[in-house]
């Protein structure tokens, strides 16, 4: 080995300091070296014409020591290093892409054979990133490094034949104490949308790591979006291991909606004139499994105008709306997703998406369950109410699923009722002259309680002890017109209740008239419930007649 002193200034900017060893058969050396603010832009020619970028500024800062030497090959670097002043330039879009004030990374010691790296800390501080989607769905961070046509890929797959790609299997050697964060800003431009969406991220700050091989590191991140909105994202992240672990969970609070009117313009064909928007999400990633909780808080969302968009989906997303805001103008909707990412069609924002034109096309498909999951249950129980053959009285189920609805349509004032009422021959038929009947008898006794001077209401108020029925039974019966058995003598003959009640039945007749009126008694007494016991407003309640042959002793219920 020879001794090497070597001191230069680069571009009369820079500096280099370089003081050790160097010997050449075998190579070996042994170095220290000092490198102060070694302008980086007249290097950037020896990247030929692989970059999609230019550097119009930066330069490099190390210190340390590097040794080479063995066969084969050993390297070892040491020291501390500096990006300062960086600035990258986007030919193509004519903007600034990257640019950030220091990188500083400290605690270097990297060794090739076999490989290692462990870096103390990476700070990154006053950065800026512009990132874009293009019109063709492309991120214009993934397009610095100019990528091979396909026959310049297909030449180097035949002639490297004898390169082998890295396992997969095995862990990345790579160990970096913590990654600072400092005044980052972010702006997203998605140009796939049109009209464009524009957002900002600032003031982005916070630590990551610890990360080693087949070990989490902590995570925790804030920041804002658009400067008013507070951005946290907390939890661990294993980037190093042989499968990626993540365990993550993030938030955002009130950001403004109407940024948002280029997404919902090309999918729901809406814009949204007013409304804040904040998320809660967590996300899991193991053994190449997605699982995420995805809450989203919407308050205010008020829709505007129609936009013409042929991506539009036909649900009817004012419908939605309605079910899910509540009284206070509020939306919280929860979407768990899953997947693989071993599926090589998979795409978490088409997952999300997904999930989300899922939940609105219940609004079309069953919209009571979409009412129902917002509510807590699955709100199918809603949608009906059910009768006993041949009566329009409401019972103690029904009466639960009636106040439970309205308490629904009382936290959602924007939804109104639509009542249709059924009736079943096969069953309302006889059960029609049974509840004549019934009203044949309870007239008797409001006949003779209101000539008492007595208030009794009205014929459904009216109740039987066990002992008075048989009396206003045999009353009615004596009324009926038909022709009644008697004794030897020629009067009519005493007989026990089961008899009268036959005798009285056989003679009642059922028509399609009776059945259609005591369709609209039902829905008149669904009604009457939802808006006096309920306190629903009528004009939020209707009753609509049906001309197709529902055959079912039920009402049933529809959202609008």
């Amino acid at each position: 080995p020879v001794n090497l002193v070597l001191q230069a200034t680069v571009n009369e900017h820079g500096s280099i300091n370089t003081e050790g060893s160097l010997a050449w058969a075998p190579l070996a050396t042994d170095l220290n070296i000092d490198l102060k603010a070694v302008d980086l832009v007249s290097l950037q020619g020896w990247a030929g014409d692989q970059l999609n970028a230019l550097l119009t500024k930066g330069d490099i800062s190390f210190k340390g020591n590097v040794t080479a030497d063995g066969e084969p090959l050993k390297i070892a670097v040491s020291g501390q290093g500096k990006l300062a002043n960086f600035n990258i330039f986007d030919e193509i879009n004519g903007i600034d892409l990257l640019h950030w004030k220091n990188l500083d990374i400290n605690g270097i010691d990297v060794v090739s054979e076999p490989l290692r790296v462990d870096i103390g800390s990476i700070e990154l501080g006053n950065f800026f990133a512009h990132v874009m989607l293009s019109p063709e769905g492309d991120l214009n961070l993934s397009n610095i490094v100019r990528q091979e046509d396909d026959q310049d890929a297909t030449a180097s797959e035949t002639t490297e034949t004898t390169s082998a790609a890295p396992s997969t299997d095995e862990t990345m050697p790579i160990h970096i104490g913590k990654i600072i964060l400092k005044q980052g800003k972010v702006n997203f431009n998605d140009q796939f949308i049109k009209p464009n969406y524009h957002a900002k991220l600032t003031n982005l700050s916070g630590q990551i790591g610890p990360l080693n091989p087949n070990k989490s590191g902590n995570i925790d991140i804030s920041g804002a979006v658009d400067k008013t909105a507070p951005l946290k994202i907390k939890g661990s992240i294993a980037p190093f291991s042989t499968e990626l672990l993540l365990d993550l969970a993030a938030s955002v609070e009130d950001i403004d909606l109407p940024s948002f009117s280029p997404y919902s313009g090309k999918y729901f064909g809406r814009g949204i004139e007013k409304g804040k928007l904040s998320v809660n999400i967590s996300y899991h990633i193991e053994d190449g499994a997605l699982s995420a909780e995805n809450n989203i808080f919407l308050d205010q969302l008020t829709l505007g105008e129609d936009i013409d968009s042929p991506d539009a989906i036909s649900a009817p997303l004012g419908l939605a709306i309605a079910l899910l805001k509540n009284q206070r103008g509020e939306i919280d909707i929860h979407l768990p997703i899953q997947g693989s990412l071993n599926d090589p069609q998979f795409s978490l924002g088409g997952i999300i998406f997904d999930a989300f034109i899922n939940l609105i096309t219940r609004a079309v498909t069953a919209p009571f369950s979409l009412l129902g999951a917002a509510l807590g249950g699955d709100g199918e129980e809603l949608s009906t109410i059910n009768f006993e053959p041949g009566f329009s009285r409401i019972d103690t189920k029904a009466e639960k699923s009636l106040q439970t609805l309205s308490e629904a349509l009382t936290n959602r004032p924007t939804l109104k009722l639509e009542i249709f009422g059924y009736t079943d021959p096969a069953v309302d038929y006889e059960g029609l002259k049974l509840a004549i009947l019934e009203r044949k008898v309870k007239t008797q006794k409001l006949r003779k309680e209101t000539k008492k001077g007595q208030a009794v209401g009205s014929l459904d108020d009216i109740e039987f002890a066990p002992e008075e029925y048989s009396e206003y039974l045999e009353l009615a019966y004596d009324e009926e017109d038909f022709e009644k058995p008697t004794n030897i003598i020629g009067l009519t003959k005493s007989l026990p209740d089961e008899e009268m009640e036959q005798l009285m039945l056989a003679h009642i007749e059922v028509d399609e008239n009776d059945l259609a009126e005591l369709a609209e008694q039902r829905a008149s007494a669904a009604q009457n419930w939802i808006v006096n016991q309920g306190g629903i407003v009528n004009d939020r309640v209707f009753i609509v007649r049906e001309d197709a042959e529902e055959l079912s002793n039920q009402v049933r219920f529809s959202l609008k």
